[in-house]
């Protein structure tokens, strides 16, 4: 009989079509990486976006994200990553200025990032968070080129890598937000499907608050 007849799981379902379903929780507030403060937001940033490390998903240590290598000077202070050849999902390269430019945009006091202060490890990041100065080039960052990116700390820190595997530290597509408003403006809203362009590798399809979200592979991942 019809009532006899044993429903489809969403794992069985899944199997069949290829497609992981995942209950994250709570709904997101923020698909921005910068706003948001919760595991909810983090289950879809991960699959939206890429660090410079990731984590490796049996004992969680730092393993290469965006950064193929790095090393460390003997002081302890400063860190050289050397990024991979990765896009943004619009096909566009991705570089170490666009790192920068988003962590600029993480300690532009207006946007009050509720984890700026995890940007607090990098020589002159408080200050000009806390706007003792309005000067970006006095942080400990710089970009000698598309493909270099090095960083200053204020105390050696061995967790450092660690810290680097939090949502605040991905980069942004500064100009697709820019077409939708200021990019240190927290209700600018870049990141609806069709409009969210990230660097991970899946691509926000769907977006129904309270519902579902749907991401697909990235084809420039």
């Amino acid at each position: 009989t019809v009532g006899c007849l044993q429903r489809e799981t969403n794992v069985e379902r899944g199997n069949r079509e290829q497609v992981l379903h995942r209950g994250i929780g709570p709904s997101p507030a923020h698909l921005d990486p910068h706003l948001a403060t919760g595991t909810a937001e983090y289950n879809v940033l991960s699959a939206l976006f890429e660090g410079l490390v990731a984590e490796d998903p049996v004992d969680l240590r730092p393993v290469p994200g965006v950064a193929e290598r790095w090393s460390t000077s003997p002081d302890g202070l400063t860190y050289t990553f050397h990024l991979r050849d990765a896009n943004w999902s619009n096909g566009e390269p991705l570089t170490a200025h666009d790192f920068l430019r988003s962590w600029q945009r993480v300690l532009t006091p207006s946007l009050a990032a509720d984890y700026a202060n995890l940007l607090y490890i990098i020589e002159g990041a408080e200050a000009f968070h806390k706007g003792r100065t309005t000067d970006f080039g006095s942080v400990g960052v710089t970009a000698p080129d598309e493909r270099t990116l090095r960083i200053r700390l204020e105390y050696p820190a061995k967790h450092f890598l660690s810290v680097l595997q939090h949502w605040v530290w991905y980069p942004v597509h500064l100009p697709s937000i820019e077409r939708q408003g200021s990019p240190v403006d927290r209700a600018t809203s870049w990141t609806r499907p069709g409009q969210l362009v990230g660097n991970g590798p899946f691509v926000l399809r769907e977006w129904e608050p309270d519902q579902r979200i749907v991401a697909v592979k990235n084809p420039h991942y």
